[in-house]
């Protein structure tokens, strides 16, 4: 949604961040499968908020050297992920497929998110969040 300076909902419209992203070269969009994957991070980075300022643009932008442009992943990579959107998409529900979904561009691992991430991500269930608080206080 838009909000303004304020905090105010100026929009009801929903932001394509994934194709900014795509657009901006942040990370490359596989429509196919619908994930961003990016050239260092794989599929594992996530995008929660675009920030528009009425400011000059040269001062904010994204170095080049940061810019995806053309395949991050290979051919095999593309495939692999096409086949393992199609069982996901075939549940919409099934957190597991999704999250294979993310695995099947392999090279990527080290960047995985922990396993409390990705069943928060997909689940958006906040017990997970607040075990996590709780952890880290402890600690």
């Amino acid at each position: 949604r838009c909000y303004n300076e304020g905090g105010e909902t100026i929009s009801e419209k929903l932001v394509a961040i994934q194709r900014l992203a795509d657009l901006i070269g942040l990370a490359k969009l596989y429509e196919d499968v619908h994930l961003c994957v990016h050239k260092e991070y794989g599929p594992w980075i996530a995008f929660r908020a675009v920030v528009v300022m009425n400011e000059n643009a040269d001062d904010f932008m994204v170095s080049s050297t940061n810019n995806t442009s053309g395949d991050v992943i290979t051919k095999e990579e593309l495939a692999n992920a096409v086949l393992a959107f199609k069982k996901a998409e075939y549940d919409i529900s099934n957190t597991e497929a999704w999250i294979l979904l993310r695995d099947s561009i392999p090279r990527f691992q080290k960047y995985k998110y922990t396993e409390e991430q990705l069943y928060y991500h997909y689940t958006k269930d906040k017990s997970i969040l607040k075990s996590a608080v709780s952890q880290k206080q402890e600690s």
